[in-house]
């Protein structure tokens, strides 16, 4: 491996990872609602899946993804009707609280259903397909050479979405009055709103 191609990797990874999309807009919701601590769950469930994605794209598995369409269609699905929920919840939530959530909708719970979102796009894998033969020489992938792109996806994924909801906590800690939170939970519902969209029109 080149160290050289793996930092090249590194940096297109972090452009397409820092541009807004549905999963920024979920875990700031989520930020705004619940703080950083409590999103952390949600956090791992997102990497993992997308790091999940990685393998069956290194792995050749993209025949599997096709034959299995349905289930991830489902999937998909089920991921669009909880963001509307949320959505709702947020945009009817009263001006006394921030929780656009219930609270057991977090730990294990929030991390299984971050896990299922990635997974509900089985498209994703064209990403890393076309992505990673101008960074690798996939007939002689070495284990170290994977682990090192696993890695590096972990790590730019996870800081990037730790930064997205640490400036969403930072806003609810800041929204003293409530007048503000009102319009945080307003806030919250559209981008909410705004993440089912671009989940259910994703080519």
């Amino acid at each position: 491996m080149q160290p050289e191609l793996l930092w090249a990797f590194f940096i297109i990874f972090t452009i397409d990872s820092i541009a807004p999309g549905p999963a920024i807009a979920m875990v700031m919701s989520r930020g705004a609602s619940a703080g950083l601590i409590r999103t952390l769950p949600f956090i791992a469930g997102l990497v993992i899946g997308d790091l999940f994605l990685f393998g069956m794209a290194l792995l050749g598995l993209v025949a599997l993804a096709k034959t299995y369409s349905g289930l991830f269609l489902i999937v998909k699905w089920i991921g669009i009707g909880y963001l509307l929920y949320l959505a709702y919840n947020a945009w009817s939530t009263g001006s006394s609280s921030t929780s656009i959530e219930p609270p057991n909708s977090h730990g294990l719970r929030s991390f299984t259903l971050a896990l299922a979102l990635p997974l509900g796009n089985p498209k994703a894998v064209g990403f890393y397909l076309a992505l990673l033969p101008a960074f690798m020489n996939i007939e002689v992938l070495s284990i170290a050479t994977a682990l090192s792109f696993g890695l590096t996806i972990v790590v730019v994924w996870t800081s990037v979405l730790v930064f997205y909801t640490f400036l969403a906590d930072r806003g609810r800690r800041m929204a003293s009055g409530t007048k503000a939170i009102k319009w945080l939970n307003k806030f919250a519902a559209m981008s909410m709103l705004g993440a089912a969209g671009a989940v259910a029109f994703r080519s």
